[in-house]
Order: structure tokens, then sequence, then C-alpha cells
């Protein structure tokens, strides 16, 4: 008889474990039904608190999904923040801002969008990279040429200021995004049907 009860005992642990796993199943379908009632009813009550957008315009966590319309607003934004940005920095003492300026409003507002969109070689880029520049002037009272605007994009550990220009970044952060996280993307897109895509292949 001794030897039966650790037998019972697990049987009657894995149907408990069972009963446990339907119950969970259970409140989590009603729970979805639930969210799902509580959605339409927003939108019956509150017009305009959801809006329908097409690939072109959509911009899911602030990344664009094409390279249409919505990356272009995208980065027309970041340009926006940092030419009001700038413009808030001379009331700052010059390092001050230069180091804010370096650190938080310049190539590290772009980083999500730069790795996260296609958006190599996009107009609007080459623009955030001049305002970036006229801010550089501006905060540092000097006004940069060609080769010293190069320079001063140069690693701080080559003696320069490390202002990073989101036009020579695009590529490299978009490319080690994509390698990145290539595991979670096959997991993700295993059983859709792959075609050609001219823009990321």
């Amino acid at each position: 008889m001794g030897l039966l009860l650790p037998a019972r005992r697990v049987y009657g642990t894995s149907k408990t474990q069972e009963y446990k796993s339907k119950k969970n199943k259970t409140a989590a379908k009603q729970m979805n039904i639930i969210i799902t009632i509580i959605i339409i009813i927003i939108i019956k009550l509150v017009p305009g608190s959801f809006q329908q957008k097409t690939t072109n315009s959509a911009t899911p966590l602030g990344a664009p999904l094409s390279t249409g319309s919505a990356m272009s607003d995208c980065l027309q934004a970041r340009r926006d923040d940092l030419t009001r940005a700038v413009k808030r920095l001379k009331l700052l003492s010059a390092h001050d801002a230069l180091v804010l300026l370096k650190n938080s409003l310049s190539a590290p507002k772009l980083l999500h969008t730069l790795r996260s969109a296609c958006c190599v070689d996009h107009d609007l880029l080459k623009a955030f990279d001049d305002e970036l520049r006229s801010g550089v002037s501006s905060i540092c009272n000097v006004s940069l040429t060609d080769d010293e605007w190069l320079q001063a994009s140069l690693p701080v550990r080559n003696g320069d200021l490390g202002l990073r220009r989101v036009s020579s970044l695009a590529s490299s952060a978009f490319l080690a995004s994509a390698v990145g996280t290539r595991q979670l993307q096959n997991h993700i897109l295993h059983r859709t049907h792959q075609t050609h895509d001219d823009t990321y292949d």
C-alpha cells in the first residue's frame, strides 16, 4: 500500500494542474471578450478615438511602416524638435548646451527611427544634419566649414566633438538592428509568404 500512495498523489496533482490550466484559459478568453466589448463601446461613444491608418501613414511606437509620408512626417517632427531645442539651448552656457546637444538632442533623439526604419539617403536626414551644424555654430559662436564639420563628427577619442551625423548613421543603424533581431523576425514571420522587397533586399 505504501508504494501506491506516491502514484495517487502524482495523479491528483496532474488533475489539479489540468483543471487550473483550463480555468486560466477560460478566464483569458472571458477577459478578451470583455476588452473587445469595451473597445467597441469606446469606438461607438467617442468618435475619432481610434484613427484608421494606411501603411504609408502608420507610425506604431514612433516607427514608420513605410518610406512614404509616415517617414517624412516622423523625420520632420524630429527636425522640428531639434530646431526648438537649439533655440532654448542659447539660454544656457556654451559648455552645458553643447553637452546636452551631443548626448540627448541630436543623433540619440533620432536613433530609434534609424534602427526601426530604412531611411537611408532620405532628404530630411541631410536637413537634420544641417540644423545640427547650425546649432553647433550658434552655441560655439563659430562658423564651421565643410571640413571642420566633418572633423567635428569624428569620435571624441580622436580629439573631436563626437557629434554624429545621422545621414552617415542611417545604414549601419538599420542593418545592425535587422541582424540583431533576425531570429525574432524569423520566429514571428515563419508562416508568412515571403516576397521580394526592393527596399529592404
